[in-house]
C-alpha cells in the first residue's frame, strides 16, 4: 500500500498500475506506466542527440 500523501504527491490514483524495480544494494524504485514512459522518451532523444553528436565528429 502506498500512504495517501505519498500518491497525492507523485499522482498516483486508485486503480493506477505501478511498476516496482529493486535492488538490494539501491532499494526500491515505484513508477506508474506513463512515468516510466516519459523516462523512455526522454532517455531515447537523450541518445539520439549523443548519436548524432558523434556522427558530426566522425565528418
Amino acid at each position: 500500500m502506498i500512504p495517501a500523501e505519498a500518491r497525492k504527491d507523485f499522482n498516483i490514483d486508485g486503480g493506477d498500475k505501478i511498476l516496482v524495480f529493486g535492488d538490494m544494494k539501491m532499494g526500491l524504485w515505484i513508477a506508474t506506466i506513463d512515468i516510466l514512459e516519459q523516462n523512455m522518451k526522454g532517455s531515447a532523444e537523450y541518445f539520439s542527440n549523443i548519436a548524432a553528436g558523434r556522427k558530426k565528429e566522425a565528418e
